[in-house]
């Protein structure tokens, strides 16, 4: 996703007529840009087993509705309206593009591309956020920024860390570009906490 663009080059020109014609949203987020330069790249343990939450499927239901809902707030809560761009010689490929306009500006757009490879069961998912920004603290479980807004679907902070975690153990990859930096993540498991008590003034306590 760097600069904003989807993988195919279909995709691309598709969505730069488009954008000639309904603007990319600004001024959205503090610090944010819609063409940056990834200079930072940061790798975030998920904390948590593979094996969690086996009984979810894995899927991007989550991520494609964080997507939407930042696409209202970037619009400011205006009605959102979804075009679908998708190019009809792509369409046959199996692509598909759609984009989130509101008040003639573009909010951002979503792109499925079959995967290089040729796998027919894996594809490349893009999802962007035009003048939108995250910190890496969002991605601690239980930290949300929809909680108090009703308009907005899922405020537990759960929803989305989980479904990474059942992407990755599925074998494929989930990378964000945002806030001027690239994030990408793994699993890493913690060896040995060690626990001490000790005594302070005659009373016990915990360092």
């Amino acid at each position: 996703m760097r600069g904003g663009l989807p993988a195919s080059s279909e995709q691309e020109w598709a969505l730069r007529a488009y954008l000639q014609q309904c603007p990319a949203v600004q001024g959205a987020a503090p610090h944010a840009s819609n063409n940056v330069q990834h200079s930072a790249r940061v790798t975030k343990s998920l904390n948590v087993s593979p094996a969690y939450a086996t009984h979810f499927r894995s899927g991007i239901r989550e991520l494609i509705q964080n997507w939407f809902d930042q696409c209202k707030t970037a619009a400011s809560y205006a009605t959102v309206s979804v075009q679908d761009l998708t190019p009809p010689s792509a369409a046959t490929a199996g692509d598909v593009l759609l984009a989130c306009a509101a008040g003639g500006r573009c909010c951002g757009y979503l792109s499925l591309s079959p995967a290089a490879s040729g796998r027919r069961d894996v594809c490349d998912v893009r999802l962007c956020n035009y003048a939108s920004t995250i910190s890496m603290a969002a991605m601690t479980l239980g930290e949300s920024s929809k909680r108090g807004q009703d308009s907005l679907a899922g405020f537990f902070g759960g929803g989305v860390k989980v479904e990474i975690n059942r992407i990755m153990a599925s074998g494929a990859s989930v990378v964000y570009y945002t806030s001027n930096q690239e994030w990408s993540f793994k699993y890493e498991r913690e060896h040995g906490v060690e626990v001490r008590l000790a005594m302070a003034s005659g009373r016990p306590g915990w360092i």
